[in-house]
């Protein structure tokens, strides 16, 4: 039997997990193993998670079917992705979502089914001014230009993060975007003025107009990108373009239904512009959702790379996107350059960058500090801003694999990832490739995927898409057993060698005889 912790215990924690402000602890897991089970996505999984009352999201067999099976149902089709073969669907008034989601699960016509589960910012503190010791005067890039004249001795990040070095060699080109995934982005701010914004999106209508009133995307956006010359701070990355994307609504709810409108607005316009975009959300929820999953890996294959914050939860705790495979996530430091308190820990974690008492913009033209690892990740957002601009596209692997090789560290820990964000290094160093990819193809689109390593932890988990295939692409090099599931139950395993810079393929079937 695999030794890994039952799923439901992890449930019992039912707070959702994002990146800002100092959380107080809560009932940890002491001791749990490296990786997680891979969980049964049915009525017991979802019972303890918040989602909506009266939506369930599918993937049938052929969304050009989906009409006439929702009708046999009393069931009716909201909206579909046809990019991910995904639809959002009505519940029956005599059902409720988890004994709806029951009866669709038995259906071979439908390959997968859950809810449209909720994710939340944790509230956050403002401060009004918690100055931090005696950092250094402002740096002159140029005569007369100086950065963030005012504030810019109070962004003790810029220093720990080695970023004045790497912006003698590039501050960003518009042909990079950085994407901010959040609650809006106050793109008038004086701290904006002169930058470029493209793709405006609103995930929660369709719209375009993503004005912040919530203040988290402001503040995130300006440590990413706010512009170093003009105004009184500076982000990372100056002459990026920027994609503001809205994914709270009017009532302040963040639902996996806008995260993937979010994912599949940047890989359509990655794709029709021929773009280079990294995007930053700064969010995070407790369910794993195999469609917000699919969405993510549409984009990355556009060239889209998610950078998330690891949570506030003091210690480890699981939370999506960050664990998600082929997603950067990013912990907390503090000025001194410890672990901030807060932060986060977990194998999944890559690197860890600036949180506590982060300086950056807010509505209404201000400026405050906030902290968690909401205001970490945008270091790294930006980081990567300036990487596709100083050594031009390349793909999400490469970019993680630059990140991670690059921070400053001895080894690997749960507290930082492979350690401290060195930008300069992250545009300078020299790199070895380090991970190998795992394709698995089958002969069902519905089958979940687990890859457990030598000593049995359950380390990667996803699900077969349209194509009948699952791709991993950040693995580790190693021996490894991988297994594929069908209306739970394993129906075939294998073990691969997985080696660095390659592609190991494995066919795994339900049907062997055919």
């Amino acid at each position: 039997m695999k030794r890994v912790v039952l799923f439901s215990i992890l449930l019992v924690i039912t707070l959702l997990l994002a990146g800002c402000s100092t959380l107080m602890p809560f009932d940890i897991i002491e001791n749990e193993p490296p990786g997680v089970p891979a969980p049964k996505l049915g009525e017991t999984y979802y019972q303890d998670l918040t989602y909506q009352e009266e939506y369930l999201m599918v993937r049938p067999e052929s969304l050009d079917k989906l009409g006439s099976i929702l009708a046999d149902m009393g069931s009716a089709e909201v909206y579909s992705w046809e990019q991910i073969g995904w639809a959002k669907i009505t519940v029956p008034e005599d059902e409720t979502v988890l004994s709806f989601l029951e009866k669709m699960i038995e259906r071979e016509d439908i390959l997968f089914s859950e809810p449209v589960l909720e994710y939340e910012l944790p509230e956050f503190s403002v401060e009004e001014d918690p100055r931090i010791g005696d950092p250094p005067p402002p740096r002159i890039l140029e005569e007369n230009d100086q950065i963030g004249a005012e504030y810019y001795p109070l962004l003790w990040g810029m220093q720990q993060i080695n970023v004045e070095e790497a912006w003698d060699l590039t501050t960003g080109h518009e042909d990079v975007i950085v994407a901010i995934v959040d609650t809006g982005v106050e793109t008038d701010h004086p701290e904006f003025e002169g930058i470029n914004f493209v793709g405006h999106f609103d995930a929660t209508t369709g719209g375009t107009d993503v004005t912040d009133e919530h203040g988290h995307g402001t503040h995130v956006a300006g440590t990413a990108v706010a512009n170093g010359r003009e105004g009184k701070i500076a982000g990372v990355a100056w002459d990026t373009s920027v994609m503001p994307i809205k994914v709270m609504d009017v009532e302040g709810l963040i639902w996996t239904d806008y995260l993937i409108y979010a994912m599949l607005h940047m890989g359509d316009y990655a794709k029709e512009h021929d773009k280079s975009i990294v995007a930053n959300m700064s969010i995070g929820g407790r369910g794993y959702s195999i469609a917000f999953k699919d969405a993510i890996d549409y984009a990355a294959e556009e060239g889209v790379l998610l950078v998330t914050s690891a949570g506030n939860a003091y210690k480890r705790v699981l939370s999506y996107p960050s664990a998600y495979n082929g997603v950067l996530s990013v912990a907390a430091t503090n000025a001194r350059g410890e672990k901030a308190e807060f932060s986060t820990e977990g194998w999944w974690n890559s690197v860890a960058a600036p949180g506590e008492k982060i300086l950056s913009t807010y509505p209404g033209g201000e400026y405050v500090f906030m902290q968690g690892t909401s205001m970490a990740s945008p270091h790294v957002a930006g980081a990567v801003g300036l990487l596709l601009t100083h050594l031009g596209p390349m793909d999400t692997v490469e970019i993680i694999n630059r990140v991670q090789q690059t921070a400053y560290g001895e080894e690997f820990t749960e507290e930082f990832g492979y350690g401290i964000l060195d930008v300069h290094a992250l545009l300078t160093g020299e790199v070895e490739p380090r991970y190998g990819k795992i394709l698995v193809e089958s002969d069902v689109q519905y089958g979940l995927v687990t890859v457990f390593d030598d000593e049995e932890y359950m380390v990667h988990f996803g699900a077969t898409g349209i194509g009948k295939t699952h791709i991993f692409h950040t693995v580790d090099p190693g021996e490894y057993e991988v297994t594929l599931s069908y209306n739970y139950q394993i129906r075939d395993r294998k073990i691969v060698t997985v080696a660095v810079g390659e592609i190991t393929e494995v066919e795994l079937l339900v049907y062997p005889e055919n």
